[in-house]
């Protein structure tokens, strides 16, 4: 009766088959081979997945760049500004909800769709808007005025200054970074889909 040892593909096991006939031997080790190399494919397979999941979510929690209020405000900078100092004429540094929503009707724009600006420009739920907050709904208003989508992703989108009325430019200097806009969905899931053919043309010897 001859011996076949063959070595698992984990260290510190073994397999060892008896067998008599030699044909039957060469059929085993033709059969523990191929399931050693599927248990090495669905191991790597399996890490594969693994770094696919954390791009996936690593992608979908990314931002993108930094706006500043020049790049929100363009070129009405001074209007703003003006609208601010309306709003919060002693330059507290907030506007709470009750007098920012008083503020914002000046827009003449429908109590749902000032809403939705009021959950944009207060995303954590504070309950009051500091200058930059305010001047993301001035911009989302002015959005909506024109009938664009009310969107974050449109902030740096050029459009008419917003209108609430009459209103003194005031010259002021520009803020630092307002705020950063929500990921590019579709530029994050192309990187993704390059980053999967990659690895998989990388996988192709497993078989």
């Amino acid at each position: 009766m001859g011996k076949y040892q063959h070595s698992s593909p984990f260290p510190g096991e073994e397999t060892a088959l008896f067998v008599n006939d030699p044909s039957v031997n060469e059929k085993v080790h033709f059969f523990l081979v191929r399931e050693a190399k599927i248990s090495q494919g669905t191991l790597k397979r399996m890490i594969l997945c693994s770094i696919i999941l954390l791009l996936v979510i690593k992608l979908s929690l990314s931002g993108g760049d930094e706006l500043t209020s020049c790049e929100i405000v363009g070129p009405h900078a001074g209007i703003y500004e003006g609208y601010y100092l309306q709003a919060d004429p002693t330059n507290s540094g907030s506007i709470g909800a009750h007098d920012a929503a008083r503020f914002l009707k000046k827009s003449s724009l429908k109590e749902n769709v000032l809403s939705q600006i009021w959950d944009l420009s207060d995303p954590t739920g504070k309950g009051y808007l500091e200058k930059p907050g305010f001047f993301v709904a001035l911009k989302l208003i002015a959005l909506a005025q024109i009938g664009h989508e009310i969107s974050l992703a449109r902030l740096p989108t050029d459009t008419p200054p917003p209108n609430l009325g009459p209103v003194e430019p005031v010259l002021s200097p520009p803020d630092p970074v307002i705020m950063s806009p929500p990921p590019s969905a579709g530029a994050n899931w192309a990187v993704l889909v390059n980053i999967i053919l990659y690895f998989f043309e990388m996988t192709n010897f497993l078989y």
